[in-house]
């Protein structure tokens, strides 16, 4: 005998959005029971109960929103960051309809533990795919609360809801992308391939991006999987960049990424997320050069010695040193070695380590600094120029050295630098060897004997002309 569909005995206007969906899982038994029996008249028992579970669902759509939350034992609230502010007992409280949250999905409720935080979750019934009937049941965590803003948790509760109908399991999801990530390498292991890749292709310009991009985030994403690095960690590091007035090095360093991300995507099979998204570059700064000269540097000087500390220090040690803002900014007092300064290669341009003779006017500025560091309590830092101890200064601001040079930026003073050894007579290999600008063929064999004390000299005489 083949089963028999029952009709609905309540008016769907009476029946919450549980009691609904129950008697769809019902009617979607007996289908499946009759497709196994295969009865005489299988097709049109199976149409019955098809239109059965269509009636249903057109009644489940027509549920009025408040049922939602009615259909559901527990505490509710208005879907409003307002009320949601005023919870203050412990307990799970439904969210009901508001103008922010229209239609919030069955089972969608903010946490509030003993301690007063605030967490939204969405309560997911996973469908099987092939009969439609609830497998698991299960919380999905969505976020805390104001970290994560109610609409955004409501949408994300909107697209749980539906994959978890589909029979989409969050759990698997979320065990696959940990598997993903665990398969990605470090951002340094993965930079490392890039520079590989770009060799290989006869471009030039790996080791600078690679350098370019670990000089950007923060030095412990540098051992960090791929996978594990979101935009949270690279798009707040850009913008910081821009708005202490390096508006360029955060175009070129998004574009670096791009490149790296494009590498990523069409070269590997690593998994990795949107880094990127929705980051605006800034626009363009027309090329401009200036060239101050030996008196006018010697004025920055004298003026960064009344500045505030660090920012003083660091663009008279830049003065002195003709060093990029970012090659000194990270300075680490272990990479000072009695008279030189070695940088490591991840922070330079070129990508190779780069000897800096130090001079007598470069050590002046470094004890000046570390006396700061001893005044205020943290001298146990690993950072020369640092402004909390913890981390090295990303660069020098607009607002910082405007005060000091004027028009002049940071990187005018490596060019005031080369312009007056040149003037001096100071050969030009000499020049480019002190601004470790990259040399090819003959000249990169040769700069390779370091020329250690010909610096040297060269940097204590700029040192006499500009102090």
């Amino acid at each position: 005998m083949s089963p028999r569909v029952v009709p609905l005995q309540q008016p769907v206007s009476g029946l919450g959005r549980n009691e609904v969906q129950k008697e769809i899982e019902r009617v979607s038994r007996e289908m499946a029971t009759v497709a196994v029996e295969a009865p005489a008249n299988v097709t049109d028992v199976i149409a019955a109960h098809s239109a059965r579970i269509q009636e249903l669902s057109q009644a489940l759509a027509k549920v009025p929103a408040e049922e939602t939350a009615k259909s559901i034992r527990g505490k509710t609230v208005a879907g409003t960051p307002a009320q949601i502010d005023k919870l203050v007992e412990p307990g799970k409280y439904y969210i009901t309809k508001s103008r922010q949250v229209p239609n919030p999905p069955a089972g969608f409720f903010v946490m509030v533990s003993k301690t007063g935080s605030k967490s939204f979750y969405i309560r997911l019934q996973i469908k099987d795919r092939e009969t439609g009937l609830t497998r698991r049941k299960t919380d999905m965590a969505l976020g805390r609360y104001p970290a994560t803003t109610l609409t955004a948790s409501a949408q994300a509760a909107c697209d749980a809801a539906v994959g978890a109908a589909r029979g989409e399991d969050p759990g698997v999801a979320r065990r696959e992308r940990k598997a993903a990530v665990a398969g990605t390498p470090t951002l340094r292991e993965a930079l490392d391939q890039y520079v590989t890749w770009t060799e290989r292709e006869g471009k030039r310009t790996g080791k600078a991006q690679r350098s370019a991009i670990l000089h950007l985030v923060d030095d412990r994403l540098h051992a960090t999987k791929i996978g594990m690095i979101s935009r949270d960690d690279i798009v707040p590091a850009l913008k910081k960049m821009d708005r202490d007035g390096s508006p360029s090095s955060a175009r070129n360093t998004a574009s670096y990424l791009s490149s790296f991300l494009r590498f990523v995507e069409d070269k590997t099979e690593w998994k990795v997320g949107s880094w990127l998204g929705g980051y605006r570059r800034p626009a363009p700064v027309a090329a401009r050069e200036r060239t101050p000269s030996i008196s006018q540097v010697r004025s920055i000087v004298s003026k960064s010695r009344e500045a505030a500390a660090p920012w003083g220090n660091l663009i008279e040690f830049l003065a002195l040193s003709g060093v990029r803002v970012g090659e000194a900014a990270g300075t680490r007092w272990d990479e000072l070695d009695q008279n030189v300064w070695i940088i490591p290669s991840f922070r330079m341009k070129s990508g190779r380590a780069h000897v800096v003779p130090l001079t007598a006017a470069m050590s002046d500025v470094l004890e000046r600094q570390r006396q700061v560091l001893e005044e205020k309590g943290r001298e146990g830092s690993d950072f020369v120029f640092t402004t909390n101890g913890k981390q090295a200064v990303a660069g020098i601001g607009t607002k910082y050295y405007r005060p000091i040079s004027g028009e002049f930026t940071p990187h005018d003073l490596r060019r005031g630098l080369r312009t007056a050894l040149a003037e001096a007579g100071y050969d030009r290999d000499l020049g480019e060897l002190i601004l470790a600008h990259a040399r090819a063929g003959v000249h990169g064999v040769y700069d390779r004997s370091e020329r250690l004390d010909h610096r040297r000299e060269a940097l204590e005489w700029w040192a006499v002309q500009v102090s």
